[in-house]
């Protein structure tokens, strides 16, 4: 990495990293596929199955950051970066998973590949305290995720085509020292709000073709499906964290609250029955208290204060709403919602409160 000044007000921060990774190597989906694909087909060409992605990765990065003023930046970044599949995610055998409830299986899955470019403005008006707005945009290449097959309970994890995400973050931390009244002035209030707006190209993977042009290469064909407006697995549209700390020693005590909307738990081959997941809404709490000369600590932790739970569950739709769907439309943000009233409820997890008290000596 290198760190250059320009003039008075720019830096830029910048490199490239570089990393050799034979992946196609240790694929066992790859050579089961192998075995069945070349029995009584001696002589064949699979190129293209072994040269999937290049052993060689090159992964630049640059920041460039603009002082408005000493305590005022805006930044604008740029970088690279992957996600390997892990053994088992590259191994050929199926297994049963507990928490989902089915068979799981792998596809021949290849790595993700994200570009990521983020615009933001950050001000920091005392210590401790910042106020930001950023603007990100991620481009994905072959996003992995689970997929549920139709209503079977079987589940793959196979590679998306593509994937793009766009949002904004917002974030502050304000201490309120400034107003010198007792009490108040120990109290820190931190939030944090992210947008996402995503796409999703999902594909399925085919072997065994034939190139025309020369008869006697096996080709891996890519078939691309529609796109899809929804974030990946596990991902929300809106997050939302907030909290509340007062410190005046001994005594420390915070709160914080963290929601995220519903979101695609396991998507399936048709999404409109993909398991959706509404998670629970958070609200925590602790008080710590030091003693015998900052020495010792004592602290109560209270989790989920509001009793909360998550649910998984399955939208049923009218047979109008599943004609629309088969003609190329596609669930909408209120279609997608927990109606308890008619949806299949998969599975609810009630965690309860919980609550702990802690004690700590340093010597």
């Amino acid at each position: 990495m290198l760190d250059n000044k320009i003039g008075n007000k720019f830096r830029l921060v910048w490199g490239l990293r570089a990393e050799y990774y034979n992946l196609n190597r240790v694929n066992d989906n790859l050579d089961s596929l192998f075995q069945g694909l070349t029995k009584g087909r001696p002589g064949f060409d699979y190129s293209d199955l072994t040269n999937r992605e290049p052993n060689w990765r090159f992964f630049p990065s640059a920041n460039l950051t603009y002082s408005l003023t000493p305590s005022m930046n805006i930044r604008a970044a740029y970088s690279q970066s992957i996600i390997r599949p892990d053994l088992r995610e590259l191994s050929v055998f199926k297994e049963y998973d507990f928490e989902l409830g089915g068979d799981y299986t792998s596809q021949i899955v290849r790595s993700t590949t994200i570009k990521h470019i983020d615009l933001r403005y950050e001000w920091y008006p005392g210590p401790g305290e910042i106020l930001s707005a950023s603007l990100f945009y991620k481009h994905l290449d072959y996003p992995m995720e689970i997929y549920r097959i139709n209503t079977l309970n079987s589940y793959e994890l196979k590679n998306s085509k593509m994937a793009k995400n766009y949002g904004v973050e917002l974030e502050a931390r304000k201490t309120l020292a400034f107003t010198n009244i007792p009490v108040i002035r120990n109290l820190t209030l931190y939030g944090n709000f992210t947008y996402l707006d995503s796409r999703v190209k999902r594909m399925d993977i085919t072997t065994g073709f034939l190139d025309p042009n020369q008869p006697n290469k096996i080709l891996l064909r890519e078939v691309v499906g529609k796109e899809e407006k929804r974030p990946q697995m596990g991902a929300s549209n809106y997050m939302v964290n907030a909290g509340i700390f007062y410190d005046n020693n001994p005594v420390s005590v915070s709160v914080s609250y963290n929601s995220v909307t519903n979101r695609v738990f396991v998507p399936n081959t048709d999404y409109e029955f993909s398991l959706m997941e509404r998670p629970l809404q958070a609200l925590d709490a602790q008080v710590a208290v030091r003693l015998l000369k900052q020495k010792a600590e004592i602290k109560l932790n209270v989790s989920n204060l509001l009793n909360s739970y998550s649910v998984l569950y399955r939208n049923q739709y009218t047979a109008e709403e599943l004609q629309s769907f088969k003609d190329g439309g596609a669930p909408s943000a209120a279609q997608l919602k927990y109606n308890p009233k008619t949806d299949l409820l998969n599975f609810k997890a009630s965690p309860g409160r919980t609550t702990s008290v802690t004690f700590s000596y340093r010597f």
